[in-house]
């Protein structure tokens, strides 16, 4: 029953997006505002990058994926979710007090409901500034919008699997870099309550599922990853 109703609910946002795509209809897709169910005993489960995979990647978007590079970088240094990425406006992005303000998910307001404010890490500081003078133009001001200058849509296909395949990564999905910079900044020693803040949490139960990966929890919980050049650093309290 849950993998079918995961199922129409996918059909059914790959249509609103289409319809949008083609000027069809001018709302957001109301389906990105629906809870996915899950399946019991597997809401914890989550895949992440390790730091030599961030780092690989973004190396090879830069010269591979110039108009994607920033994207990522934004998605694995701002925890960001999708929508609250391609609904970005450059009005929201503050290069001079290094600051995100995240007010939108695509065309509605973030999943819980309210604004949140996310510090700009120093590394990503730089990405967005140079991005901004060469972005692709969008009357909306988007940050990440197509090359047409349209907002993005979900399920549109903007060479992420290629970008993995490029650095040799191993397969995830988009929504895995929120969840890279959410196990990054753990590892590195900030605190879930702080985490829940920056990711938007409604409940910090939620926020929770990061907890195990503490550098005092058990060593094996981190072992899977490898070490990265020291210029590679993620998740700064």
């Amino acid at each position: 029953m849950v993998a079918s109703m995961k199922i129409a609910l996918a059909n059914l946002s790959r249509m609103f997006n289409w319809a949008r795509e083609e000027a069809i209809i001018e709302c957001a897709n109301p389906v990105a505002l629906v809870e996915k169910p899950s399946v019991a005993g597997q809401a914890d489960d989550f895949d992440f990058l390790a730091a030599d995979e961030v780092h690989g990647l973004l190396a090879w978007a830069r010269i591979n994926q110039p108009t994607e590079y920033p994207l990522y970088a934004t998605a694995v240094y701002g925890g960001m979710r999708m929508g609250e990425l391609f609904g970005l406006r450059w009005s929201d992005v503050s290069l001079e007090r290094e600051l995100i303000s995240i007010r939108r998910s695509y065309l509605s307001t973030p999943k819980s409901g309210k604004p949140r404010h996310v510090p700009i890490n120093p590394r990503l500081l730089p990405i967005l500034a140079d991005w901004k003078a060469r972005a692709v133009p969008s009357a909306d001001g988007l940050v990440f919008p197509t090359s047409a200058g349209r907002m993005r849509s979900k399920d549109s296909e903007y060479g992420y699997a290629a970008a993995l395949a490029g650095a040799k990564c191993h397969d995830l999905n988009f929504h895995a870099l929120r969840h890279t910079f959410a196990s990054h900044f753990v590892m590195s020693g900030g605190n879930i309550l702080t985490l829940q803040k920056l990711l938007g949490h409604s409940s910090v139960a939620v926020t929770m599922k990061y907890a195990h990966l503490a550098p005092d929890h058990p060593r094996a919980a981190v072992e899977r990853l490898v070490r990265a050049p020291d210029r590679v650093e993620l998740g700064q309290d």
